[in-house]
C-alpha cells in the first residue's frame, strides 16, 4: 500500500512538472518538459527519503530536503546565460526551481502541500500565458506617431496634418530654414502604412514620412 502512495506522488509531481516544462517548450526555452519533469521527480523523491528512509533512526530527516534547494540552485545557473550584454533564460531558471519545491510538496505527506502545489503550477502557468498574451485590460496601449519632413514655404503648415491627430515635436531645420519636420501622434493606433501613401498624395510638399511606435 505504501508503495502505491508513493507512486502517485511521484506520478503528481512528474505531472505538475511537465505542464511548466511544457509551457516553456511552446516558447523554445533551454529547459522544456523533460527538465521539469525530472526536477521535480527528483525533489519528490529527495523528499520521500528524507520522511522515510531513516524512520527511526537518529537522523535529522530535513537535511536532504534542504539540499534539494542548494543543488537546483547549481542547475540553474547552466540555464542562465549572457547573450549580447543581456541576462536570459532567468525565468526558466526560477521555474526549475520553483518546480523543484513543487516537487518538494509533492513528496510530502500533507495532502494540503499537494493542494498548494497543484495551485502554485496552474498559477505559474496562467501568468506566463498573461504575459506573452496580455489580456486586453492588461495590455500596454500602443501608440503609433508619423514623423513627417516637409517643405515649409509652399504653402504647408503642420495645422494641415491635424486632422490625422495631434501635432507634436515640431521644428524648422536650422540649416534650410523652408524644411520643417513635426510628429502626428495618429488618432486610430491600428492605421497602417497606408497612412503614409494617403498623406503624400494629399501633400505633395512632403519629402519623408515614418512611422514611430511610442
Amino acid at each position: 500500500m505504501e508503495f502505491i502512495e508513493y507512486l502517485w506522488r511521484i506520478g503528481v509531481a512528474l505531472l505538475l512538472g511537465a505542464i511548466i516544462g511544457l509551457e516553456r517548450n511552446k516558447r523554445v526555452k533551454g529547459a522544456g518538459i523533460r527538465t521539469h519533469g525530472i526536477v521535480s521527480v527528483g525533489a519528490c523523491l529527495f523528499m520521500l527519503i528524507s520522511q522515510y528512509a531513516y524512520e527511526g533512526v537518529g537522523w535529522d530527516a530535513s537535511r536532504i530536503a534542504s539540499t534539494v534547494v542548494t543543488g537546483v540552485g547549481f542547475l540553474g545557473v547552466g540555464i542562465i546565460y549572457n547573450k549580447s550584454g543581456a541576462m536570459q533564460g532567468l525565468t526558466t531558471a526560477a521555474g526549475v526551481w520553483t518546480t523543484a519545491a513543487i516537487g518538494m510538496c509533492c513528496g510530502s505527506s500533507n495532502i494540503t502541500f499537494i493542494l498548494v502545489a497543484v495551485a502554485v503550477t496552474v498559477i505559474i502557468v496562467l501568468f506566463q500565458l498573461m504575459f506573452y498574451k496580455p489580456l486586453k485590460f492588461l495590455a500596454h496601449k500602443v501608440v503609433k506617431s508619423v514623423k513627417i519632413k516637409f517643405i515649409c514655404n509652399q504653402g504647408m503648415v503642420a495645422g494641415d496634418l491635424s486632422a490625422y491627430g495631434k501635432i507634436t515635436g515640431y521644428s524648422i531645420k536650422k540649416e534650410e530654414k523652408t524644411i520643417c519636420s513635426c510628429v502626428i501622434m495618429l488618432n486610430d493606433s491600428e492605421t497602417t502604412t497606408e497612412i503614409i501613401d494617403e498623406l503624400i498624395d494629399k501633400f505633395p510638399q512632403i519629402i519623408s514620412a515614418e512611422f514611430i511606435i511610442n
